[in-house]
This record gives C-alpha cells, structure tokens and sequence, in this order.
C-alpha cells in the first residue's frame, strides 16, 4: 500500500504561487487505469497457418503510476487537477507537507527529571576518576613493570640472595658448559631459554621448581664428570700409541 500525504505544497498556474492542496488517491477514470498499467493490445503479429496472434503485454510492476487529485485549500480558489506519480518499491510519502519539507521539526526538550538524571550520574562518573600524579606514579612504577607486566619486579623483592646465586649460577654453568663442549649456538640457545623461564616466572605466567632443575643439573653435571673420567684414559692411550709408532 502507498502511504498518500493528506496535504502537498504545489505551485499552481491559477493562482501564481505555491498553495497547499488537499491530496487523494484518484482511483476512476481512463488517466487512472492508464496510470496503473492496464493491459493493452498493441498489433497482430500473422502466425502460422494464417492465424492472427495478438501480442499481448503488460507494464512492469515497477514503472506503475498512482494518479493524486490535488484540490486547492484557498477558498476563492478551490481547483481540481490530476496528478500522475511514479510508483516504485521506495516511494513512500507520509504525513504532510510541512513534515516532508522538515519546517515543522522540533527538538526535543528533556524534562526536568531526565535533566537531574543526567546530573545525577555526571557527578557519579566525576567522583570515579581521580588526579594522577606522573611524578608519584613514575616511583611507584618502575621500568620492568612496563615492560614485563604489573605482577613483574625485581629479583631483589621476590627472592633471597642464595636463590638468586643458584639460579645465576646454575644458567652461567649451563651457558659456560655448553659454549666449551657443543658451540656458541647451542649455549646462547640455553642461556636465551633460562632467561625466558626467569622472566615467565617472575611475571607470574610459569611456577618454576628451581630446586628440582638444580638437582637435574647436578646430576647431569655427575653423569658428564664420569664419562669424562672414563674417557681419559681411553684418550692417553690413543696418544701414547701415536707417540710410541713416531
């Protein structure tokens, strides 16, 4: 259904200027039917067998018309006149013609009890927030906090001193070890990893059991001194058979 304004704003010959008219659907008379897209015969087209076939077509739905009687408002003039519109999916006019040129747009004027609301929660939203000293806020929070979380800190604060030695220790024996024995990849691969393990649990993501990793290093550290032990001899007596053959 088209929506038809019970008012329209028109400039009319007649009268010189623009009136308003009292707008309604005119729905009789041919300029109706012709407007809505009544079906028509065009020409006969000769077919087969010399029978006459009539062509037969139909406007699209989409190029409809709707016809509007507009009839003028002023009382000295009171004319009637047609008015065919296009009809298409989108055409909607509503309310009058004040309405669709926008003159007759308020804005709306809250009351006073939506105006002591308002206040009401501005002050509360004022009263959340609060004034932050830099200066104060730099010394409560250091660089690492920044860096590696809120839950970071010195190793000062969270650790003794002979937990700080045996971890520093047991890294730097790794990282020496294998930087000797296997090469300078596989050291900084192993101290980079003790770094990280150190950072994850100081933030608080990973709990490490540094007593057990001081026992496994120790262990492996027992485990490498025999080996090497057993190796030792097996190395002099290859050097000795070298010598003795010079």
């Amino acid at each position: 259904m088209v929506n038809v304004p019970k008012t329209r704003r028109t400039f009319y010959k007649k009268c010189g200027k623009h009136q308003p008219h009292k707008v309604t659907q005119y729905k009789k008379g041919k300029d109706s039917l012709y407007a809505q897209g009544k079906r028509r015969y065009d020409r006969k087209q000769s077919g087969y067998g010399g029978q006459t076939k009539p062509i037969f077509r139909k406007k699209a739905k989409t190029t409809k018309k709707i016809v509007l009687r507009l009839e003028c408002v002023e009382p000295n003039c009171r004319s009637k006149r047609m008015l065919a519109i296009k009809r298409c999916k989108h055409f909607e006019l509503g309310g009058s013609w004040q309405e669709t040129r926008g003159e007759d747009e308020k804005v709306p004027i809250p009351s006073s009890s939506a105006l002591e609301k308002f206040s009401i929660e501005y002050e509360s939203d004022d009263d959340s927030y609060e004034v932050l000293d830099l200066t104060e806020y730099a010394r409560r929070h250091h660089w690492w906090n920044r860096v590696f979380g809120h839950s970071s800190g010195p190793m000062v604060e969270k650790y003794s001193v002979a937990t700080q030695i045996v971890m520093g220790g047991v890294s730097g024996w790794c990282a020496g070890f294998l930087f000797q024995k296997v090469g300078k990849l596989a050291a900084t691969a192993v101290g980079g990893g003790f770094l990280l393990l150190q950072i994850a649990s100081h933030s608080g993501y990973v709990q490490i059991d540094w007593k057990r990793v001081e026992k496994d290093v120790n262990k492996a550290k027992r485990q490498i001194k025999k080996r090497a032990n057993k190796a030792a001899p097996e190395i002099n007596n290859i050097i000795e058979e070298g010598f003795g053959r010079k």
